[in-house]
């Protein structure tokens, strides 16, 4: 059996339950104040404090941003963790076979790194 099957098994579980789904989400569009988490999931603060310590024991991801357009990854300020793949833009040559060639390599690398092993 996968190793990595354990790891992801408690994350999903810990995800599984909805108000640890909507602080992560939460969380993932912006820093949150404790007190603006309790009025997201309208529980009391020791609950809170329980569904927090569970997310943190599990330590699901940040999400993962891949930008591809070269103009915005240099006018962002990328963080460090971001990925970059320069794709070509289709928008030039506007044929149909132009946008299918890069959805096929958009579809081989996101294909590519989910099945990298996960770290362990």
């Amino acid at each position: 059996m996968d190793p990595t099957i354990a790891s992801r098994a408690e994350r999903h579980a810990a995800l599984g339950d909805p108000a640890r789904l909507a602080i992560i989400d939460e969380l993932c569009r912006s820093d949150r104040a404790p007190v603006e988490l309790l009025a997201l999931v309208g529980l009391p603060s020791n609950l809170l404090a329980h569904h927090l310590d569970v997310l943190d024991q599990v330590g699901p991801r940040p999400p993962l941003v891949i930008t591809v357009c070269d103009r915005a990854h240099e006018e962002l300020h990328p963080d460090p963790t971001w990925l970059h793949w320069s794709i070509p833009d289709p928008v030039p040559l506007g044929t149909p076979a132009a946008f299918d060639a890069i959805v096929a390599e958009l579809r081989d690398r996101i294909t590519a790194l989910v099945d990298l092993p996960e770290a362990a």
